[in-house]
């Protein structure tokens, strides 16, 4: 569970960079700032956990990043559906993972915590 509130986290303060540039100096920087770092350091915890578990880390990778990724690739309008069917996801929250998967960001966070998770596998041996 640590995987997906991380995304969100980190994709939820991404989105809300947006209005730097629109407002300005009044803008709420250490919000947004502290979603970013807070998301970083859920997924930090997720890669770190493959030096005790790499298959978890790799099955958190897939599932929550590269096959996000492909279905979006293959499928992009039947993504954005599946995406606003989330329950417990507020509005804001639905739009920042809709800008996470378009512009690739969750399926290159699968592709590093899979890669994390190969890594510690091969480390034990």
């Amino acid at each position: 569970m640590v995987t997906p509130i991380g995304i969100a986290l980190a994709a939820h303060g991404a989105a809300d960079t947006t209005q730097w540039v629109i407002l300005g100096d009044t803008a709420d920087r250490l919000g947004s700032t502290f979603q970013i770092l807070g998301g970083a350091a859920l997924l930090l915890l997720v890669a770190a956990l493959a030096a005790y578990s790499p298959v978890g880390t790799i099955v958190a990778g897939l599932v929550w990043g590269v096959f996000p990724g492909i279905v979006y690739f293959l499928f992009p309008d039947d993504t954005f559906r599946l995406i606003d069917e989330l329950p417990l996801l507020s509005a804001e929250t639905r739009l920042a993972v809709h800008a996470w998967v378009i512009n690739g960001s969750i399926f290159l966070a699968g592709v590093l915590l899979v890669g994390a998770g190969i890594a510690g596998t091969l480390r034990r041996r």
